[in-house]
């Protein structure tokens, strides 16, 4: 059960049912009174007092403002929202042939010209490598059309891996770099080890046409030695090396030479000397004859001083040599003493 009045609020919390005092449920204006015995309830109704008045007019203009304000910033909000939208589309619009620019120069740069055809530079590339070791050249021929680069052209040593580009104005490449091993160039004799019979039997022969030419040719390295023996004769000994293990390197025919006179020999020891010895795998690439090649000091053939036969006289002729092999052998390791152990093919 449940009524509306405007009764004073004293009578009206009586509950008019059971007489128990009823609880307000609700605040101030429109409060609802119910007794917890019986159940009664009803609407209690009020005037409200100036304050109370003042104050709900306050909060209505408060709320009323609020809400103007909300508005207008949402307005606001949805007014920069369309310039910024349209401000957005006019660059877009703008920026649009440049992106598509710039992404079609990126993908001609990773995919290549679409209008040009693909090629792999590679295929059938020929590539000669010449020169010696450490100083080696390569030339290389492929694809008309793409030009090869190497990485170290002019300096390449055997065995090394070098890198060999490839571009081209008029191909998409598949391929543009590819690691070749250098190999063909000529090396340095740095070890005996490197040279087989074969090659070292053409050494000793370039040694031999060297010495008959020096044998040849008077007031040169043999000076007047030839000049004063009836015959002379000479055999080589053996074929020494020194060499720094890299690029430098000496390879020393060590001969030994026999003067006669009226039925007397005399011997003596020389050394003649190659610079530079460069080796193919197919035999020898290049060898010099070193002018300078003998070592020792300048001997005196046939004196008094050598018991050699009175008659001769005191003075036989001369030569740059040794009187001994172990006096060589000392002679060539004094004259190369920064250079590795001396090496000998007999």
């Amino acid at each position: 059960m449940s009524s509306s009045d405007t009764l004073p609020s004293e009578e009206l919390l009586k509950c008019p049912q059971c007489g128990a005092n009823m609880e307000l449920l609700n605040g101030s204006g429109k409060e609802l009174a119910q007794c917890p015995y019986c159940g009664f309830s009803r609407v209690i109704e009020h005037e409200e007092t100036k304050e109370e008045h003042d104050e709900r007019i306050r909060r209505l203009m408060y709320e009323r403002e609020k809400g103007r304000l909300k508005a207008q910033s949402e307005f606001e909000d949805e007014k920069n929202s369309r310039v910024k939208r349209g401000k957005r589309i006019a660059l877009a619009i703008v920026l649009t042939p440049f992106v598509i620019g710039i992404l079609a120069a990126i993908y001609t740069l990773v995919f290549g010209d679409p209008a040009k055809p693909t090629v792999d530079p590679f295929e059938g590339m020929e590539i000669v490598f010449s020169g010696a070791d450490g100083t080696g050249e390569a030339k290389i021929k492929g694809t008309a059309g793409v030009d090869y680069f190497i990485e170290g052209n002019g300096s390449l040593s055997e065995g090394e891996q070098a890198v060999v580009t490839a571009k081209s104005g008029s191909y998409n490449l598949s391929s543009k770099s590819k690691t070749v091993t250098v190999e063909g160039l000529a090396l340095y004799l740095t070890d005996l080890s490197m040279a087989d019979e074969e090659t070292l039997s053409v050494l000793r022969e370039r040694a031999a046409e060297e010495i008959e030419k020096e044998f040849s040719a008077t007031g040169e390295l043999l000076s007047s030695a030839t000049k004063h023996y009836e015959s002379y004769e000479w055999k080589p000994i053996g074929l020494y090396l020194v060499t720094d293990g890299r690029t430098e390197s000496h390879l020393l025919e060590a001969v030994e030479l026999t003067f006669t006179r009226w039925g007397e020999s005399v011997t003596e020891y020389a050394v003649y000397e190659f610079d530079g010895v460069l080796l193919h795998k197919s035999g020898v690439a290049r060898v010099s004859w070193e002018r300078d090649g003998f070592f020792g000091n300048t001997i005196q053939i046939g004196s008094m001083s050598e018991g050699s036969n009175p008659v001769w006289g005191t003075y036989m002729g001369a030569m740059t040599g040794f009187d001994s092999v172990s006096e060589m052998e000392t002679s060539i390791r004094n004259a190369y003493a920064g250079l590795s152990k001396l090496q000998k093919a007999d």
